[in-house]
């Protein structure tokens, strides 16, 4: 199983009818909301074409890079996933525009991913979780 289904299982009831930002896993779920923010155009098409015929108006497809949407994002977020591409770097300025706009939700839950070797974001949310994963490790946290 997947760290991602796994973590949705984690805050499974808590979620039901809040608006997410994430994807399938957290609708087939649930879950009022998705929102996937995809920096590629190809991939961003292959997601509304996967996901839109399955989940309609619940998924939003935005194609933009994160850190250019997150100021202009309408919050508030009930749950984030912060993950891939690594090489970039973009965990730790993606967490400091969540807090800087205020875009977590009370209790947020919010899921970061990055390669095993890079620090943990520097966030002031509590450590719930953490699963390495080969070269990767999940971090999994709660707002508060």
């Amino acid at each position: 199983m997947s760290t991602k289904r796994s973590t949705v299982r984690i805050i499974g009831g808590e979620h039901r009818g809040r608006k997410l930002q994430l994807g399938a896993e957290a609708l087939s779920r649930g879950a009022a909301h998705a929102g996937l923010v995809e920096k590629k155009a190809e991939r961003a098409a292959e997601l509304s074409k996967q996901l839109k015929p399955v989940f309609a108006e619940r998924v939003f497809i935005q194609l933009a890079d994160a850190l250019k949407w997150l100021p202009r994002a309408t919050g508030p977020f009930d749950v984030v996933f912060i993950d891939p591409p690594y090489d970039i770097g973009a965990q730790q300025p993606a967490c400091d525009l969540l807090i800087q706009h205020q875009l977590l939700a009370p209790d947020a839950w919010i899921y970061v991913e990055s390669r095993r070797q890079d620090d943990a974001p520097n966030v002031p949310w509590l450590l719930q979780r953490e699963k390495t994963m080969g070269d990767a490790i999940a971090r999994l946290y709660r707002a508060s």
